[in-house]
């Protein structure tokens, strides 16, 4: 698992599209973004964990809580 998930998240998002205003706001989170410790699903926003799960193949409800999330993704 990479050490900055949120890092990894925005950079796929940033890889997914073409659009300037969008490459601009990734790249601004992508730079604000606090390095969170390894492996700290917390860390991240929902947003985020819902990206992980689906670059992992974890299928979650749309209903999905947060705390939801880091449990499917601490069991994948």
């Amino acid at each position: 698992m990479p050490a900055d998930l949120t890092a990894l998240a925005l950079q796929r998002k940033l890889d997914a599209t073409d659009d300037p205003e969008k490459v601009k706001a990734y790249k601004k989170r992508l730079a604000a973004r606090p390095q969170p410790a390894p492996d700290d699903l917390t860390a991240l926003k929902k947003d985020d964990l819902l990206d992980l799960a689906a670059d992992r193949g974890v299928e979650v409800p749309s209903s999905a809580t947060k705390a939801d999330l880091i449990e499917a993704l601490e069991e994948s």
